[in-house]
């Protein structure tokens, strides 16, 4: 039933209660399919507990659906995420947003992406944002979406939590044996460490280090559109794996 109304919410024009922060950044898998690692946001405060058995019991109801230009379903997604948790917990809990990932796979295209949920109550969060994903053929040097996290952890600190993303298909951004989260806004403070994570499409095999792959990286002020810092030539050679095509790449931003 939940899921119903979800859907109900999602084709109707009117606008989500909660305010909902969504990235989307996308990663070739094979030629002609990629998979969106999205990560979403909400205030921990619109998430509505009740005591059940006792403990404070919540369920987080999402509903994810990308729309071809001409209103078919190209992709969807739905899951919950139940809370049982003691009352210090929860307070622990509201001090920072919820946060949310899922992954989909989707065929290159233009689309519609409408992200739904409900956090128990009456209310509801809604997003709209369109995804474009470029072509990929798997045979030219090509280069993913852009991930920007200001959380990384080592993989040996989250070998449970790692195996559980797998089991439910939740592939995490993985690079020299950390863990890059995605981060669901794009506005960061500035004593925060803020990585970006890509990967590079290199078809040509690298052996002993030839061809040379490497990126730049430009940041623009978005008011002038002025250049305000740019990197020399990034090599990520190191970054790969031989014969793999696949180059991840985790570069800090100053």
């Amino acid at each position: 039933p939940e899921g119903q109304i979800l859907l109900q919410r999602a084709s109707s024009s009117a606008p989500g209660e909660i305010p909902v922060s969504v990235s989307t950044p996308y990663f070739y898998t094979s030629p002609g399919v990629a998979r969106v690692n999205l990560a979403l946001q909400i205030p921990s405060t619109a998430i509505q507990f009740e005591k059940e058995e006792g403990k404070m019991h919540s369920d987080i109801n999402v509903l994810g659906i990308a729309y071809n230009l001409d209103g078919s379903v190209a992709a969807r997604f739905s899951d919950t995420v139940t809370n049982d948790l003691e009352k210090k917990e929860v307070k622990e809990l509201m001090k920072e947003p919820f946060e949310y990932q899922n992954t989909f796979n989707i065929a290159p295209g233009k689309y519609n992406l409408k992200v739904v949920l409900s956090a128990g109550g009456e209310k509801f969060g809604k997003i709209d944002t369109p995804l474009t994903v470029p072509p990929f053929d798997g045979k030219h040097f090509s280069l993913s979406g852009v991930a920007l996290s200001n959380e990384a952890h080592p993989v040996s600190e989250l070998t449970s939590q790692f195996d559980t993303q797998l089991l439910e298909e939740r592939t995490p951004l993985i690079v020299e044996g950390m863990e890059v989260v995605p981060s669901p806004d794009d506005h960061f403070s500035r004593t925060d460490k803020v990585a970006l994570y890509c990967e590079v499409y290199e078809p040509t095999p690298l052996v002993n280090g030839s061809p040379k792959v490497g990126v730049i990286l430009d940041v623009y002020d978005q008011k002038t559109q002025q250049r305000v810092y740019t990197t020399n030539t990034v090599l990520v050679n190191g970054f790969a794996t031989e014969g793999s095509p696949v180059i991840p790449v985790g570069v800090w931003i100053p």
